[in-house]
């Protein structure tokens, strides 16, 4: 399958997902860089009587095709959260995970997985609100 050009996704993301707690009650944090990717920060405008309102909505999509994503300084691909478990080589995107694009944080909404084919997603849309 063809992947998008990349002039189209012009931008990386930081996505930290929350895996527990170390002793000191402090949070573990799984850090994942994803670059190549579109992300939207004006995706949801609302008109208002005083003109266009920014709702902090935000889309990210991300093509699987060309998916460049670190984790520990190793490249890893996509799984579903369904069949996620912390496994090397692999990343998901959760529910209330933080994305950090561009110095700001946004929190996860949303996750849909596009496969017009049917059998693997194409690519992943991320909707989130900021922090």
């Amino acid at each position: 399958m063809q992947r998008s050009p990349r002039f189209l996704r012009p931008h990386m993301i930081i996505i930290k997902h929350r895996i527990g707690e170390d002793d000191n009650l402090n949070a573990l944090v799984e850090e994942t860089i994803i670059r190549y990717v579109k992300f939207d920060e004006n995706y949801k405008m609302m008109q208002s009587q005083k003109g266009l309102d920014n709702a902090d909505d935000a889309l990210c999509i991300i093509d699987l095709n060309d998916l460049h994503a670190i984790r520990d300084n190793k490249r890893c691909r996509y799984i579903n959260h369904t069949k996620y478990s912390n496994q090397e080589g692999f990343f998901s995107i959760f529910k209330n995970d933080l994305i950090i694009f561009d110095g700001r944080e946004y929190t996860v909404n949303s996750i849909n997985e596009i496969n017009p084919s049917g059998i693997d997603p194409i690519f992943i849309e991320v909707r989130a609100n900021a922090s």
